[in-house]
């Protein structure tokens, strides 16, 4: 396996890959129908409730989550849900995960979206892995299972990467 950043060894020991495959293909199974589209301020106040409190960036249409003593941030974008007579699409939420270079005192920034890096960690540790149906799935909601129900699974997965990236973080 090749030399890991901080972030992903904490992301190995954590099960990350595991758990965010799992959380994706729980949330892809039991969405219902679409969810009608949130407008920034209601998804903004939905992080809020969650525990993510967020400045939505207009321009790159995403919640920005900072984490100071974990060093770190997190993005969040809602792609909206649809329905048409091809079907129903349920919404997506996208979740990445970033630490600045300052960080790391010999290392590059670290991190990217949750999806990427599940896949490219589950590659690394083992590259005959073959990933599910959906190479690079993401977090899923509709009309059974809420933004908030999804957003729940990734402040979960996020506690826990944060409760090790605050023991890790190099002192000054």
């Amino acid at each position: 396996m090749n030399e890991t950043t901080g972030l992903e060894a904490i992301l190995l020991e954590i099960d990350f890959v595991r758990r965010y495959y799992a959380a994706a293909n729980a949330t892809l199974l039991d969405v219902g129908g679409y969810h009608p589209a949130l407008s920034p301020a209601e998804q903004t106040a939905l992080l809020a409730e969650v525990g993510l409190p967020s400045r939505y960036d207009s321009n790159e249409r995403f919640h920005r989550h900072v984490d100071e003593p974990a060093s770190a941030w997190l993005h969040v974008s809602f792609q909206p849900g649809f329905s048409d007579d091809g079907g129903t699409v349920p919404g997506a939420i996208e979740v990445g995960i970033y630490r600045p270079a300052d960080v790391h005192r010999d290392g590059p920034a670290s991190g990217g979206p949750w999806h990427l890096l599940a896949y490219d960690l589950a590659l690394r540790a083992d590259p005959t892995w073959q990933p599910p149906e959906r190479s690079y799935p993401t977090l899923r909601y509709g009309t059974t299972r809420d933004p908030a129900a999804t957003l729940a699974i990734v402040t979960g997965i996020y506690r826990d990467i944060r409760e090790r990236l605050v023991q890790t973080r190099p002192k000054p």
